[in-house]
């Protein structure tokens, strides 16, 4: 269910994530604005997802989240502040390894 115009993906991490989410929810594409429980998502995907966004991304999310921020605009906003807050966290060593 759809509530506004389909806005496709654009960034590499909304890319990704709605490539998980169409595996997820077996939908053929998703709209950067469309709602994870509006398109058949439950407690039980949500938790899917998360470890796939763990898994993807490197970063741990809460459950919870997901119900914060249930489109692929707002999980890859999350997804981008929990990445440069690993970054800001790491030695200059670590994160010259990062870019090498």
């Amino acid at each position: 269910m759809r509530d506004e115009d389909f806005i496709a993906p654009g960034t590499p991490i909304e890319i990704r994530l709605a490539k998980i989410l169409c595996s997820l929810l077996n939908l053929s594409e998703v709209s950067i604005n469309d709602n994870f429980f509006l398109l058949g998502g439950h407690s039980l995907l949500g938790t899917q997802l998360i470890a796939k966004i763990r898994s993807a991304f490197g970063v741990d999310m809460a459950l919870r989240t997901l119900f914060d921020a249930p489109s692929i605009a707002e999980l890859s906003s999350e997804i981008e502040r929990l990445i440069f807050a690993r970054v800001e966290d790491m030695s200059e060593e670590e994160v010259q390894a990062l870019l090498a």
